[in-house]
């Protein structure tokens, strides 16, 4: 199952409370206020079908930070902003990197039928047919 819209909407708002312009910080701060977040979101929606949100979520979030960056450098043009504070596209400052959500793998839950063994026995469970 897809995370909802209200559990997306409650990431979208931290990560836009963290990003806010009346905010000063420098970027590593940020960086480690909103990578918890985003950690821990995905970590809890990943056991569902949840990769185009990851996505959404990823998207989002760098295209905030940048804006962010981008208020913060603003006699800059696109091509220098990019070359000085962007220069492999990566968000970081010094050893504190963006956590991407689009990076995470989702792991499904895969049915296994009577092949889940119980604690009291070694072997898997035996159905029902079997045994009469």
């Amino acid at each position: 199952m897809a995370p909802s819209k209200r559990a997306l909407n409650s990431v979208l708002d931290k990560v836009r409370w963290l990003t806010r312009r009346h905010l000063h910080r420098t970027l590593a701060d940020l960086l480690r206020q909103l990578n918890p977040v985003l950690r821990g979101w995905c970590n809890y929606f990943q056991h569902g079908v949840s990769k185009h949100t990851f996505n959404y979520v990823d998207h989002f979030t760098w295209w905030r930070i940048v804006r962010w960056l981008r208020k913060r450098h603003a006699k800059l043009s696109w091509g220098a902003f990019r070359k000085r504070v962007l220069p492999t596209w990566k968000i970081a400052d010094g050893k504190v990197a963006m956590f991407r959500p689009r990076e995470v793998s989702v792991t499904r839950y895969r049915y296994r039928s009577t092949q889940i063994t119980t604690p009291w026995t070694a072997r898997p469970l035996e159905t029902a047919s079997a045994v009469a």
